[in-house]
């Protein structure tokens, strides 16, 4: 190779290196700059969850079937992903009240109350409030439970594999008396309640879809 080759070989070396160098250097740039975006987003998050009266939730899907995202006193998860919520959000619950009467005699009666999203969620073990993450419940088992911990597993597992309202419906309103027998508290309906009404909602969804 004479010399002006060898020449112009070098400054197409450097030119190269240039370039390589170049491009290093800007993505490294644009590496510094998402990095001080994920810290302002990161601190703004921080000074939303510190405000009073506001924690972070996170749903944490536990099985492949579960959806990526989950709708809960009208707002929406995403997976994985950090959201600060009010405790001004409130869900309206089923509360079972039960009195003995005079003559021995236990009765139930149910109403309508608002709950506070977090007191709704925190023994969920789909969400995860504040860094605490509820352990998940053992699988239920095919006989009929006797205790009230017993049905929540139960209760979970039949909710799970529903396909229709109706059927939802129908099963809830006819384990009224097993749900006595358990000693059903209103703690354990505040655990069940937000898997039957995302299932229950899930399945109008599909119905309405049918029929569409």
């Amino acid at each position: 190779m004479n010399t002006g080759a060898a020449r112009a070989e070098e400054i197409k070396q450097k030119r190269i290196a240039g370039l390589v160098a170049a491009r290093a250097a800007a993505a490294k740039k644009r590496e510094a700059r998402r990095e001080k975006e994920d810290k302002r987003e990161a601190a703004v998050e921080a000074r939303e969850v510190k405000k009073s009266g506001t924690r972070t939730f996170i749903y944490r899907p536990q099985d492949p079937a579960d959806p990526i995202e989950m709708s809960m006193g009208g707002i929406m998860f995403h997976a994985n992903v950090p959201k600060g919520v009010p405790d001004s959000v409130t869900i309206l619950q089923l509360i079972t009240e039960t009195r003995e009467t005079a003559e021995g005699e236990v009765r139930s009666k149910g109403r309508e109350q608002k709950v506070p999203l977090y007191k709704v969620l925190e023994h969920n073990p789909w969400f995860e409030i504040d860094g605490v993450k509820p352990p998940r419940p053992a699988p239920a088992t095919a006989r009929m439970p006797d205790t009230a911990d017993e049905y929540r597993g139960y209760a979970v597992a039949w909710i799970g594999d529903s396909k229709t309202v109706a059927a939802m419906d129908k099963r809830w309103s006819g384990e009224d008396w097993l749900r006595r027998k358990c000693g059903v508290a209103a703690s354990d309906l505040a655990y069940i309640m937000p898997f039957f009404d995302a299932k229950r909602e899930e399945c109008a969804d599909i119905q309405s879809q049918r029929v569409a």
